[in-house]
């Protein structure tokens, strides 16, 4: 969230620089527009690709976690163990990265649905 403040800011910016380029012609405004236009090229792409990866990653943990729940209580008690093993990895993932949200929610691109995940059981 705190990012997307950023990155219209930068924009606001650039678009003030040319304005002030416009007007006054003055060797300042170069220095501007270069400066916003690294911070949009910058965080433009962050923007993009975080987001997608994140909702790439709660799909991912919600296919995992219907296949062990479905599949576990057939298996021989042989596979438990990986599968165990698998359940903690998954769920360490969950809680580290609702804490990123409650913690640093303006900071991050943590889409809000990570709060409605629940643990493997």
């Amino acid at each position: 969230m705190f990012w997307y403040i950023v990155l219209g800011v930068s924009i606001i910016m650039l678009i003030i620089s040319i304005v002030f380029q416009c007007v006054f012609y003055d060797g300042w405004w170069r220095i501007g527009i270069a400066c916003t236009t690294i911070v949009i090229l910058f965080l433009l792409p962050i923007g993009i690709i975080y987001p997608l990866n994140y909702r790439a990653e709660i799909d991912s943990f919600r296919r995992e976690k219907q296949y062990i729940e479905q599949v576990v209580p057939t298996l021989p008690d042989s596979d438990n163990v990986a599968i165990t093993h698998k359940r903690i990895e998954l769920n360490e993932w969950l809680y580290k990265t609702q804490y990123n949200y409650r913690n640093y929610h303006f900071f991050n691109f943590i889409p809000e649905e990570i709060m409605d995940l629940e643990e493997i059981k």
